[in-house]
């Protein structure tokens, strides 16, 4: 029997499907609303959203949040079946059962993210971790896996500056200093004549700058700019490939080229700009951002609203974001609201709820 080791590959898909944890830059106040934040950002997560919000977050703020987005949920247990039997019971031999899961072999993007983040005052300290997972089939004989990592050490700093304006009760700017961290493994399977598999495995490290405005209009319409690595130099990704090739005389598979591997990586730039409302009568507010990210050219609408109940104790939160190269994500999300503690949590879905599936849990405490 011809046995494919692609060990590393199912541990990638057991760490993504057990530990990650949300939808890229989101926490579950905000995608609750649609992912819309940028016109709010009153508390720690303007590190995230807008730097400059941490002028209006208040004394001392801490938050953590968890989640995880997948785009099609019901591909996930055939993935680990398929990943569990490339490892342990591939067969070349075999043609027509590995013909089959190649024919059928899940495509499925995971996204995951974990933030962890706390203000006092105008400052701010944050670390980020965000996580893809993705299959890729490339023909009919190869197929991709990839899992990219990156983790961003923030501190963030907000000042409030005098416009001579007016109309304008406050204006505030921000600014993130980021360390950044990639980490990459790709693992290429062909079962063709020739039968390989690569393994890349490598990492690299840089830094990075966002800024952010914010202005309060009026005591009920804030409207704000965040610019997410406004400067962020593009570094390598440096590590090791080794390719396993089979080697019909020994009926087994073995490492034939190990060799040192470097990729350029650039951190994606992206500008939002927002706003938000208060309506007062109805104890409720609107917001609403737009994205665009400057190397691919994709635009996101985000768009929610927010409704406080009991006392401000329970808030109602819905909304949608809508990519311009995808369908729209409809939202909802819950707020429990005790005194200086938080309890957030949201789910979303661009296909009713069925397979594709997103949902965010966060805690905060602002005082």
């Amino acid at each position: 029997m011809k046995k494919l080791s692609v060990s590393v590959l199912v541990i990638v898909c057991v760490m993504v499907f057990s530990l990650s944890t949300s939808a890229v830059d989101l926490t579950a106040k905000s995608y609750g609303m649609g992912g819309a934040n940028t016109g709010l950002a009153d508390d720690a997560t303007a590190i995230l959203y807008n730097p400059a919000g941490l002028s209006d977050s208040g004394f001392l703020g801490l938050q953590i949040d968890f989640g995880l987005g997948a785009s099609d949920m019901s591909k996930i247990d055939q993935l680990r079946e398929d990943m569990e039997y490339l490892s342990e019971n591939f067969d070349a031999s075999n043609a027509d059962s590995i013909d089959e899961i190649f024919n059928s072999f899940p495509i499925v993007d995971v996204n995951g993210q974990m933030f962890a983040g706390g203000n006092f005052s105008q400052f701010g300290v944050g670390l980020n971790i965000d996580n893809e997972f993705k299959t890729e089939k490339v023909s009919a004989d190869v197929i991709n896996a990839n899992n990219t990592t990156n983790t961003s050490g923030i501190l963030s700093i907000s000042r409030e500056v005098e416009t001579g304006f007016d109309q304008i009760l406050g204006f505030a700017y921000g600014i993130n200093l980021k360390t950044l961290n990639t980490n990459y493994i790709g693992i290429t399977i062909d079962k063709g004549d020739d039968a390989e598999q690569t393994t890349v495995n490598a990492s690299g490290s840089g830094i990075g700058i966002d800024a952010g405005l914010m202005a309060n209009l009026t005591e009920r319409i804030k409207v704000g700019a965040n610019f997410k690595n406004l400067l962020a130099p593009a570094y390598d990704l440096e590590g090791e490939k080794e390719t396993r090739t089979y080697d019909p005389n020994t009926d087994s598979w073995s490492t034939s080229t190990n060799s040192n591997y470097t990729k350029e990586y650039t951190p994606e730039k992206s500008i939002r700009v927002g706003g938000s409302v208060d309506i007062p009568v109805v104890n409720a507010r609107v917001l609403g951002d737009i994205e665009s990210f400057t190397s691919s050219g994709k635009t996101v609408v985000h768009l929610g609203a927010e409704k406080n109940l009991m006392f401000n104790g329970l808030s109602l939160r819905g909304g949608m974001y809508s990519p311009s190269d995808d369908d729209p994500t409809y939202t909802m999300g819950l707020g429990f609201n005790l005194a200086a503690f938080h309890f957030d949590v949201a789910v979303g879905s661009n296909d009713g709820f069925n397979d594709n599936l997103n949902g965010v849990m966060s805690m905060n405490f602002q005082f």
